[in-house]
């Protein structure tokens, strides 16, 4: 009688060790998937900023004319997180736009927006803008 219930207590601890791995494993995966909101908030702050940006008539006028300075000046004024670094770089539409600065193990985040002449429809030009984490 006294083996049998060593064999029902062995077994209670083998489950109980279980579950506490399980716990621990699902806690461990719940905290890796927390990546891709940062990813998603990263972006639509992007998409803000450069929808909000491209509607100024300076700004855009700037863009037309390869001049980052008034959009670097407008993303400097806005809800971009401090903890954040930025580029904006300037292309025609039919160019990449790599960033021209290296930024080295970081995971950098890029939005497109292209700003349209509305005069002659000759300058369209392509806005690239890079964040990363500082």
């Amino acid at each position: 009688m006294l083996k049998q219930k060593k064999g029902w207590i062995r077994i209670v601890e083998a489950t109980i060790a279980l579950l506490i791995i399980f716990g621990f494993l699902l806690t461990a995966i719940s905290q890796t998937t927390e990546k891709p909101n940062f990813q998603e908030a990263i972006y639509k702050i992007q998409a803000e900023i450069l929808e909000k940006a491209i509607e100024l008539k300076e700004v855009r006028s700037g863009i037309l004319n390869d001049n980052t300075g008034p959009l670097n000046d407008f993303i400097s004024k806005s809800d971009l997180p401090k903890n954040l670094e930025y580029e904006t770089k300037i292309c025609d539409i039919d160019e990449s736009c790599p960033p021209s600065k290296t930024v080295e193990n970081k995971e950098i985040y890029v939005s497109e927006i292209v700003v349209k002449d509305d005069e002659k429809g000759i300058k369209n030009k392509k806005v690239a803008f890079f964040v990363w984490r500082k």
